[in-house]
């Protein structure tokens, strides 16, 4: 049985990730530049960086093994700063859904002598940055139901919306990587 607050209603959270998505805020150089001061690179390179990130669409990094491809990519959320409120919950066709998770999202304190009340359903956590690897497999793609809480688990590419979801070896995963992109090539050119 489900104890907790109301979960947010499907629409509504759709609403949020879209006024939140990282195309809608533009890093700027400066933010940029903090975002990746701690590695070492080119400035022609972090100008490259720069222009693949401004328009929060997604990024293939490739290299060889060793050469910073996860750094900067761990990195690159951190350009876009700011923080984003998700629901706890929400509700999907009968369904509760979790979309919170501790191990993943970090909450941030809410000072509500600066923003007023707050409807509690929603969590405010600095924006999100996920990494899969080897371990990434199909059930992780999926909603997981948790039955002895009655709710079912958001897939980690839900969990990602409005930061970023880093895919660490791609092709080393337990599922094909056709299968993966084929579930993903939507999402991945939005």
């Amino acid at each position: 049985m489900y104890h907790g607050c109301a979960p947010v209603a499907f629409d509504d959270y759709v609403q949020s990730v879209m006024a939140q998505l990282m195309d809608v805020v533009t890093p700027d150089p400066e933010r940029l530049r903090q975002a990746l001061s701690h590695l070492t690179m080119t400035d022609q390179f972090r100008r490259r960086i720069g222009q693949a990130v401004t328009g929060g669409r997604s990024l293939y990094l490739y290299g060889e093994p060793g050469n910073g491809k996860t750094s900067i990519a761990q990195r690159l959320t951190d350009a876009y700063g700011g923080y984003v409120w998700i629901p706890r919950t929400i509700t999907c066709e009968g369904e509760i859904i979790r979309i919170f998770d501790s191990i993943v999202h970090t909450p941030v304190t809410v000072d509500t002598a600066v923003t007023g009340d707050y409807d509690e359903r929603w969590i405010l956590i600095e924006r999100p940055t996920i990494v899969v690897g080897g371990e990434l497999m199909l059930e992780h793609l999926e909603f997981t139901p948790v039955p002895r809480v009655g709710i079912c688990e958001a897939p980690v590419h839900m969990k990602s919306n409005c930061g970023t979801l880093i895919v660490d070896d791609f092709g080393r995963q337990r599922i094909p990587i056709s299968e993966l992109l084929n579930r993903w090539i939507v999402p991945l050119e939005k």
